[in-house]
């Protein structure tokens, strides 16, 4: 493969030059490589799967470009000559985490806070909290709020419910694309 940036015979050329060399562009540089081969081989489920997931997610970065508020925000947190495409790709295909569900400020009783840290390579867009019973019953369920210092996202109680053994807290953190991550925490 070679690549140039000042060579005027393929400077800002793209594309398949008789069935041999491509031409590509990455960070400002002219790049020509040989045509790529296709697998003769049976995709397994597993690399069929991985290919649905990254089909999605250029779908997804294809509309995220698009759209001019999104676009500035993956632009915003491209990295190392990552482009704004790129930058949603790696969003959609990395789902947010929550790493502790603190619940030492939960009583069961209206106004006990619940705290969730929850992270994510680019951002976390919402948290949702749930609360069921140990028969599985829904107590409630709400949005949580993110704390001024932007480190924990808090759920305040909306209901008086006598936490029992076998109370499960949920928390469910999502970023742009859609992606979840959760934690439970059973009392």
């Amino acid at each position: 493969m070679s690549n140039s940036s000042t060579n005027v015979v393929v400077r800002g050329l793209k594309g398949k030059f008789a069935d041999q060399v491509v031409f590509k562009k990455s960070n400002g540089h002219s790049i020509m490589a040989n045509v790529p081969e296709k697998s003769k081989r049976k995709a397994s489920a597993a690399q069929e799967e991985a290919r649905d997931e990254f089909r999605m997610a250029a779908s997804y970065a294809k509309n995220a470009i698009r759209d001019p508020q999104l676009k500035a925000y993956y632009e915003s947190k491209a990295q190392n000559g990552q482009t704004a495409f790129s930058a949603a790709l790696a969003d959609f295909l990395t789902a947010p985490t929550v790493r502790d569900l603190d619940v030492s400020g939960y009583n069961g009783k209206l106004g006990g806070v619940i705290a969730i840290r929850a992270v994510d390579a680019y951002s976390i867009k919402t948290v949702t909290v749930s609360i069921k019973a140990a028969d599985g019953t829904d107590l409630e369920e709400g949005p949580a709020v993110l704390d001024s210092n932007g480190n924990f996202w808090n759920y305040t109680a909306t209901k008086d419910a006598v936490p029992v053994a076998g109370t499960i807290v949920k928390a469910i953190a999502k970023d742009n694309p859609g992606n979840a991550g959760t934690l439970s925490v059973t009392l």
